[in-house]
């Protein structure tokens, strides 16, 4: 039978092609993720311990222990390659107005290294660099140039450029022992870790063990594989990387289920189209049963062949991916146990989904299976008991979702609720996908024969319709729920920020005690993006009527109009009988009375709580803070930066024109830019993980397209006969295929803003914040239309099976 099944698969690939492409797609997508991520996290943990990546062993010395006898101790310890120090320092090199965050590591021996010269040499003496190529670029260095630090009297002058992997937040650069021994830090004395590298053929566990006893008599030292040092230093980011994982296969999931539909709808494809064959072999004696074994050991095939076909296919993507962040270069990690699970569900997913259409394609009288395909004009109406069962899980998980915003528990009842919603919508699908079918149909209808075919045929099957359509539904309504509920998490958080720190940015000396220079001000007022700046003025007074009674020496600021038009929801005014605190201002209360004494004057003033002043500070208006005394002009720079794309060149600007030890620049830009870009990376990816779900659902229409041209082959022949042109033919069928597409699209786009508006309400009610819904249309669009023109395209090669027909071959047999 084995040999039957090869056979078939040999001389008729082509019927086959659409099947192993569904299932490659859906283990390419587990398999990637989980080869992506296990890259990933070795990469990290290189990274985060680079001077003991390439190490076999770690030596850590304790505050006691004795260095000169370790180093005597790892000095010719049996079985090692080299054993050396290792130390590192972290600063800041800077090249115009350039900076780098680095971590400087003394560069090891050669057996230690991992990284290699790609320009220039290694550091030999004190005062030289060798950078990774990722760093120098960042700092716009080349080879000769001097780097300054963060401390005056160091300087680097980069000597040579290395192929080490780029890094997103630390970057990499060696010096010579010399640099940390001029600086009376020499590494023999004063590393807490020493490296040891095993000689080829040596196992580390046992070089562990051996250098174990070589420090027998040392106390306070711990040997440990470098491995283990490894893992356990990476402990937290391997879980969390681990969460990433266990999320991505979430989205597997997903696309294996809609994967499964799609399999279904090809197989049942695959048996109209030997139809014959089967009566054949039943008429000469082959009983169902056999003929069933025959076909699930096809489908157990095409599941080994579609899954090895991803298996290559996710190792690949992941690859490509690693190398566009640069954790390629320390290898492609392969996790055995997650590939032969993805594997594995590929095989099982082919073989659960062929199991109904191989019982259905099989329960055919011989001489019915011999006759020609009769036109499928079954209109089965689902049961009332479906219907009953999946209106009250619909009217359930709504109720559930929206009443259980007003409790605790808000997040979880509204992804139960929404659970039900979407089990009724999917299983309710043969209830309204016909009626919406028809209702889209009428659009169409008034344009002519064809068209009215198009819209007559797409309901002649309601099952396999609906079927095809809840695919769609399901990636589709999965996508919009992404981008409702992250561009309605993006607009709520950005409202909360705004609200808690209305200023942009905010530039002053420390204390805001003294005045801002004039120039340092009309630099700032000037920097690309700020639309607004305010100067506050300042004074010192005493503030009295707190908890603990008295504030010596507070920084009071004095608020007038044009801070009104760059702090967001700022007040107007405050008037002469008020007095601004934090809202973060424990000791005091709004509404309460306070005094507030300066070096002329004094004031008697009701405090109201706000977030516009910093912790620590008091606000009042300018004519009260004038009869305080001794008042600083320009004590504060507020500066409006609208337009987020603009935040980081603002705040990058702003930090080169200020130094962090004579003024103190905070706001809320960077907190604001910084959260809009974890949402933005976070949609984009879960965007384009869920675009494999809604690949695999439009290979599910352009399968449903070709059972409908094979069912009605006499009926396409016959009508070609009476004069129906080929391109007619094809339009009708990309007509049908539209049709399908707008329904399945619509009906996803509609739950998806439901389930985004219910999940953003629900995570602001846990975190009691006001919700704002948003519907990111360019992007929802965007999504519809490629969807509807991918199902345009899905159209192509069924449309073109059907023309090629020969109106005389296809009614051969009638």
């Amino acid at each position: 039978m084995l040999r039957q099944v090869l056979r078939e698969l040999r001389f008729h690939p082509s019927r086959f092609v659409a099947t192993v492409i569904a299932i490659a797609i859906s283990v390419a997508f587990m398999a990637g993720s989980s080869i992506l991520v296990a890259t990933e996290t070795n990469g990290f943990q290189r990274l985060q311990s680079l001077p003991i990546s390439t190490a076999d062993v770690v030596v850590t010395l304790g505050p006691d222990a004795d260095r000169a006898a370790v180093a005597k101790a790892l000095t010719g310890v049996a079985g090692a390659e080299a054993a050396e120090p290792s130390l590192s320092m972290t600063t800041t090199l800077r090249n115009g107005r350039a900076t780098a965050l680095t971590g400087l590591i003394v560069l090891p021996s050669e057996p230690l290294r991992w990284s290699r010269i790609m320009e220039g040499r290694w550091p030999q003496a004190a005062g030289e660099l060798a950078l990774s190529r990722d760093a120098a670029n960042g700092l716009q260095a080349r080879i000769g140039d001097r780097l300054e630090t963060g401390y005056a009297d160091v300087t680097f002058t980069v000597v040579g450029l290395t192929d080490e992997p780029k890094s997103l937040f630390l970057q990499t650069g060696y010096v010579a022992p010399a640099t940390f021994a001029a600086s009376g830090d020499d590494p023999a004395q004063n590393a807490e870790t020493w490296i040891v590298k095993a000689s080829p053929g040596t196992d580390p566990a046992a070089l562990a063990q051996t250098v174990s006893a070589a420090l027998g008599k040392v106390s306070d030292v711990e040997v440990q594989p470098a491995e283990q040092v490894r893992a356990e230093s990476l402990k937290k980011l391997t879980g969390e990387f681990d969460a990433f994982r266990n999320l991505l296969w979430a989205f597997a999931a997903i696309a294996a289920v809609v994967g499964m539909i799609t399999i279904a709808n090809t197989f049942t494809i695959l048996l109209a189209q030997r139809r014959r064959q089967i009566g054949l072999l039943r008429a000469v004696g082959a009983s169902g049963a056999q003929i069933r074994r025959r076909y699930l050991l096809e489908a157990l095939t095409l599941g080994v062949i579609g899954s090895a076909l991803g298996l290559l296919a996710g190792a690949g993507l992941a690859a490509i991916g690693s190398s566009l962040t640069g954790s390629l270069f320390w290898g492609l990690a392969l996790p055995a146990v997650d590939l032969s699970v993805a594997f594995g569900v590929g095989v099982a997913i082919t073989v659960l989904a062929a199991v109904l259409p191989v019982l259905r394609g099989t329960r055919v009288r011989p001489l019915e299976a011999l006759q020609p395909e009769p036109a499928s004009d079954e209109k089965r109406r689902a049961g009332i008991v479906r219907g009953v069962i999946c209106g009250l899980l619909v009217v359930g998980g709504v109720a559930a979702g929206v009443l259980g915003l007003s409790t605790g528990a808000a997040l979880q009842i509204a992804i139960a609720g929404s659970a039900l919603v979407a089990i009724g919508v999917l299983f309710g699908a043969p209830l309204f996908v016909p009626g919406l079918l028809r209702l889209v149909g009428l659009l169409v209808r008034g344009f002519g024969v064809t068209p009215r075919l198009a819209a007559q045929n797409a309901v002649r099957n309601p099952r396999r319709a609906s079927t095809t359509a809840t695919a769609l539904m399901l990636a589709v309504g999965l996508i919009v729920t992404l981008q409702v509920g992250t561009a309605s998490a993006r607009a709520t958080m950005l409202d909360q920020i705004d609200r808690q720190r209305p200023v942009d940015i905010s530039v002053s000396t420390w204390g805001a005690t003294k005045s801002l220079p004039g120039e340092l001000v009309g630099q700032l007022r000037r920097v690309s993006g700020v639309d607004g700046a305010a100067a506050l003025p300042s004074a010192s007074a005493d503030l009295t009527g707190a908890a603990d009674d008295s504030y010596q020496g507070m920084t009071v600021l004095g608020y007038g109009p044009d801070a009104a038009a760059v702090a967001a929801d700022a007040p107007a005014v405050i008037a002469d009988d008020q007095i601004y605190v934090s809202d973060n201002w424990n000791e005091l209360k709004d509404g309460q009375q306070v005094g507030l004494k300066g070096h002329t004057g004094s004031l008697r003033l009701k405090v109201v709580k706000s977030p516009i002043v910093p912790l620590g500070q008091a606000m009042v208006s300018t004519a009260n803070l004038n009869r305080l005394g001794s008042v600083v002009p320009d004590a504060m720079l507020w500066l409006s930066v609208p337009n987020r794309a603009d935040a980081v060149a603002a705040a990058t600007a702003v930090s080169e024109l200020t130094n962090g030890e004579q003024y103190e620049v905070t706001g809320a830009i960077i907190e604001a830019v910084a959260m809009e870009s974890v949402l933005n990376v976070l949609l984009a990816i879960t965007t384009a993980l869920l675009g494999v779900a809604v690949l695999i659902a439009l290979i599910g229409v352009s399968n449903t397209l070709g059972l409908s041209v094979l069912e009605r082959t006499r009926e396409s022949a016959l009508m070609r006969a009476l004069g129906l042109q080929a391109r007619s033919l094809r339009l009708m069928l990309l007509i049908e295929a539209l049709l399908l597409a707008v329904v399945g699209v619509a009906v996803g786009v509609v739950a998806g803003i439901y389930f985004g508006w219910l999940g953003a309400t629900a995570l602001a009610k846990q975190v009691a914040a006001d919700v704002r819904l948003v519907v990111d249309l360019p992007l929802t669009l965007g999504m519809v239309v490629v969807a509807i023109l991918a199902a345009a395209l899905a159209s192509v090669l069924p449309g073109r099976r059907a023309a090629k027909a020969s109106p005389t071959e296809a009614l051969a047999d009638i």
